[in-house]
C-alpha cells in the first residue's frame, strides 16, 4: 500500500483516440490503461498505437482542411467516382455560396459603373481578407490539435487575435492607400480601398478564429472550417464591406 498510487491515470474505453493520443503526450506515457464504467482495466494503449492515430488524424485535418472528405484508403486505390464524390459536394456548397459574391458586385453595378477604378483592387481585397481568415483558422485548428488551446479560454484567444488583426490590417490598409494614391485611383477610392483592407483583415482575422472554437464546443472536429470555407465567407463579406464604404463615400461626394 506504500507505493500503491491510487489516482490511475486512465483513458476510458469510449474515449475519443485523438483525446487519448494528447494525454499520452502530457504526461510522456509509453503505455496508458484503458477502463470501462467500473473502473475495470480492459487493456493498454501503447506509443505504437498512438503514432498510427496521430498520423491518421493528421491526414484526415489536411483533408478537411482542404474541402475535401476524408477517406482512409490510399491515394491509388481510390477510383475516379470516388475521388470525384470526396470533392465534389464540398465544391458545389463553394459554388452556390461564391454566386453571393456575385450578387453583391450585381447590387453594386450601377456605382461601379460611375467609378470603374473600384473594380482594381477587389482582387487583392477579398484575396487577402481570404488568406488572413485561413492563417487564423490553421493556427487555431493546430493549437486546439496539439492541446495548447482550449475552448474555455476563447475570450482570451479572441483577444490575441484581434490584436494581430488590427496591427496587420493597419500595415496592409496603409499599404493599399499608398498603392491606390500611386496609381492615380484617386482619393476617394485610395481611402475606401484602405479603410476596406483594414476592416476585411480584421473581420476575417475573427472569423478564421472563432468558427473553429464554436467547432470544437459544438463537439464536431475543428478541422471543418477548411481554407477555400473560409476564404468564401471572407469573400463575401470582404465584398460587402467594400462596396458599402464605397457607397457611404460617394453619397458625401455626390452631396457636395
Amino acid at each position: 500500500r506504500e507505493v500503491m498510487n491510487r489516482e490511475v491515470i486512465s483513458a476510458h474505453v469510449l474515449d475519443d483516440q485523438e483525446a487519448v493520443s494528447q494525454t499520452m503526450a502530457r504526461y510522456d506515457f509509453l503505455a496508458l490503461p484503458v477502463v470501462d464504467d467500473e473502473n475495470r482495466i480492459l487493456g493498454i494503449v501503447t506509443v505504437d498505437d498512438i503514432v498510427d492515430v496521430i498520423q491518421s488524424e493528421a491526414v484526415e485535418d489536411l483533408q478537411l482542411m482542404g474541402a475535401v472528405s476524408p477517406t482512409e484508403e490510399p491515394y491509388h486505390t481510390l477510383s475516379l467516382l470516388m475521388r470525384v464524390r470526396k470533392r465534389l459536394g464540398w465544391l458545389i456548397l463553394l459554388f452556390f455560396a461564391q454566386i453571393l459574391s456575385a450578387s453583391v458586385i450585381q447590387h453594386f453595378s450601377s456605382m461601379i459603373d460611375q467609378v470603374v477604378a473600384l473594380t482594381w483592387f477587389v482582387t487583392l481585397l477579398i484575396s487577402t481578407g481570404g488568406n488572413a481568415g485561413s492563417q487564423s483558422s490553421a493556427i487555431i485548428v493546430s493549437g486546439l490539435a496539439a492541446g495548447q488551446i482550449r475552448p474555455r479560454q476563447w475570450w482570451r484567444i479572441v483577444l490575441r487575435e484581434s490584436i494581430v488583426g488590427i496591427v496587420i490590417g493597419t500595415l496592409l490598409g496603409l499599404l493599399l492607400f499608398s498603392r491606390a494614391v500611386m496609381v492615380d485611383a484617386g482619393i476617394f477610392v485610395a481611402l475606401t480601398a484602405g479603410i476596406s483592407m483594414f476592416l476585411i483583415v480584421v473581420f476575417a482575422t475573427m472569423i478564421g478564429t472563432l468558427i473553429p472554437l464554436i467547432l470544437r464546443r459544438l463537439g464536431l472536429d475543428p478541422a471543418l472550417t477548411s481554407s477555400p470555407f473560409i476564404a468564401t465567407i471572407s469573400d463575401i463579406t470582404g465584398l460587402l464591406i467594400y462596396f458599402n464604404i464605397a457607397r457611404l463615400f460617394w453619397a458625401k461626394i455626390s452631396g457636395m
